[in-house]
């Protein structure tokens, strides 16, 4: 392919680049491929691998495979890599995207329903959508600070005011999880179930999670008595003797072996008991 597809125009005597949309057929060489857009998406099996390219060998290339407006790969790795293979040249469709996270959320659009991906791994495939979202809420709690902080300015604020309510309104409300729990369609207990087996559970759980031979939620209640189990091993125990004297009659004395926080329950219990 020669140029970049954009085109120039005169504004304001700058030179404003506009981009059009295209589609056509390119040689495989001309796409770029991001290998962590790659990894993203769960692969064909060689079965199905071999079907694809049985079917384009024989019938061509049915769908385009979708780029963005740098050439890169949005869409279509399994069909760009047959192309390679085979020998042929590769049917395109090149949009505009904002950002990378634009970017994202058209992967998402095009995948969790085409792909069989179970919860679990929606949430451990989008988690650079919930990054930005995180991102996006800090930024909005910054420009609350600034906002407040100007109201209590004496001096005439209002441009500032008018700047930093904009950039807040571009960015949107609602908290990151919500957001993020909106976007990829799972809830956010399953979010949480996710994100706690993704960092404590071995492989194994996980493995089986994947392969729908473990739910979620068994998965993460495993994993969250082993972690308990672990830590109950660090800390220390000690021996403390608990004895209750009522005003007449016979007293109660037992010890037992106690953790720090059992401790501290046993503390809080009685100090705010009503009588």
């Amino acid at each position: 392919m020669s140029s970049p597809l954009s085109s120039s125009a005169e504004r304001n005597n700058e030179a404003v680049v506009v981009f059009e949309a295209r589609s056509g057929y390119c040689s495989p060489d001309e796409v770029i491929v991001n290998p962590h857009y790659k990894q993203l998406l769960p692969r064909p099996t060689d079965k199905e691998y071999e079907n694809i390219k049985e079917s384009i060998r024989i019938h061509g290339q049915q769908k385009p495979v979708e780029l963005d407006q740098h050439m890169v790969m949005v869409d279509g790795f399994t069909r760009l890599d047959i192309c390679l293979e085979l020998k042929k040249q590769v049917w395109f469709d090149q949009k505009y995207y904002e950002d990378k996270t634009a970017i994202l959320l058209q992967m998402k659009i095009l995948n969790l329903d085409r792909r069989n991906l179970i919860d679990y791994q929606k949430v451990l495939l989008y988690d650079e959508i919930f990054q930005h979202e995180k991102k996006q809420a800090e930024k909005r709690s910054e420009i609350n600070i600034k906002l407040a902080t100007l109201a209590h300015t004496k001096a005439d604020t209002k441009d500032q005011e008018k700047i930093l309510k904009e950039e807040r309104d571009k960015i949107g409300t609602g908290r990151a999880v919500d957001k993020y729990s909106k976007i990829i369609d799972v809830s956010q207990a399953t979010i949480r179930k996710t994100r706690y087996v993704d960092e404590h559970a071995d492989k194994k759980i996980k493995d089986r999670v994947v392969k729908k031979e473990m739910s979620l939620s068994e998965a993460y209640w495993k994993t969250r008595e082993k972690v308990t189990r672990k830590s109950h091993k660090k800390e220390k125990m000690k021996e403390y003797t608990f004895t209750i004297t009522p005003s007449t009659g016979s007293g109660w004395k037992t010890r037992r072996m106690l953790r720090p926080k059992q401790v501290t329950l046993i503390k809080s219990f009685i100090l705010h008991m009503k009588v």
